[in-house]
C-alpha cells in the first residue's frame, strides 16, 4: 500500500505458509501502527478510492485548463492512467527548462531523466498531485520561462537554453544513436562545430 510501505501476497495457502515462516527469521518488527492503518484503509477501500478519484480528477482538469490557457503549443494526451500528464514541447529544451524552472521553485523531471541517450528532450512529466492553486502557479511560470509563450514583462530577463539535438554531420555512436550537438536557443552554434545545421 502506497505511502503505508505495506503490502500482501495472494497465493495458495501452502506458499503463504511457507512466506510466513520465511518472514518470521528476518522480520526485526513491522511497524504495528502502519498495519492496523492498512487494515482499516482495506475495510474502507471502495469510499476512498472515491474520494481520491474526486480529488485527482479535480487536479487533472486544473493542469489540463493551465496548460491550454498558457502553453498551447505544448502537446499531450490525456493519460489512461496514472497522476502525471507527459508532455512534449516545440522545442528540445526540457533539461534547460526544469534546470530554469527550479530556479524559480517549480520542481519537474525532464525527459531525458526516462529514456537514453538524451532521445526525450522534448518532453517534461508533469504530475497533477498538487493542490489546484500550485499547478496553476507551476504552469504560470514555466509559461513565463518558455521561449515563446506566457506574458511579456516590462524587462525581460534574458533566458538562453541548450538545445540537443542529432547533427548530421557527427554521425552516430557505438551504439547506432545520433551524436547530438548542443547550441543555444536562436544562435545556431554547435559545440565545436561552428554553426550547426541541427540547431538553430
Amino acid at each position: 500500500m502506497g505511502g503505508l510501505r505495506i503490502g500482501w501476497a495472494r497465493a495458495e495457502p501452502s506458499l503463504i505458509a511457507r512466506l510466513a515462516a520465511a518472514r518470521g527469521t528476518s522480520d526485526m518488527a513491522s511497524p504495528v501502527f502502519e498495519q492496523l492503518v492498512a487494515i482499516h484503509a482495506m475495510e474502507h477501500l471502495e469510499e476512498i478510492l472515491a474520494e481520491r478519484r474526486a480529488l485527482l480528477r479535480r487536479r487533472y482538469d486544473t493542469l489540463a485548463r493551465a496548460l491550454a490557457d498558457q502553453l498551447p503549443d505544448w502537446r499531450w494526451n490525456p493519460p489512461s492512467g496514472g497522476l502525471v500528464i507527459w508532455a512534449e514541447l516545440p522545442q528540445p529544451i526540457s533539461t534547460s527548462l526544469a534546470i530554469e524552472a527550479r530556479r524559480h521553485g517549480v520542481h519537474l523531471a525532464p525527459g531525458p531523466r526516462f529514456g537514453a541517450a538524451h532521445l526525450l528532450e522534448r518532453f517534461v512529466r508533469l504530475p497533477f498531485t498538487e493542490a489546484p492553486d500550485r499547478l496553476e502557479r507551476a504552469i504560470a511560470t514555466l509559461a513565463e520561462l518558455t521561449p515563446g509563450a506566457g506574458a511579456v514583462t516590462d524587462e525581460p530577463e534574458p533566458v538562453q537554453y541548450v538545445v540537443l539535438a542529432g547533427c548530421p554531420e557527427m554521425g552516430s555512436d557505438m551504439h547506432g544513436y545520433p551524436r547530438l550537438c548542443m547550441g543555444l536557443t536562436g544562435s545556431g552554434v554547435g559545440r565545436g562545430r561552428g554553426r550547426c545545421p541541427a540547431v538553430r
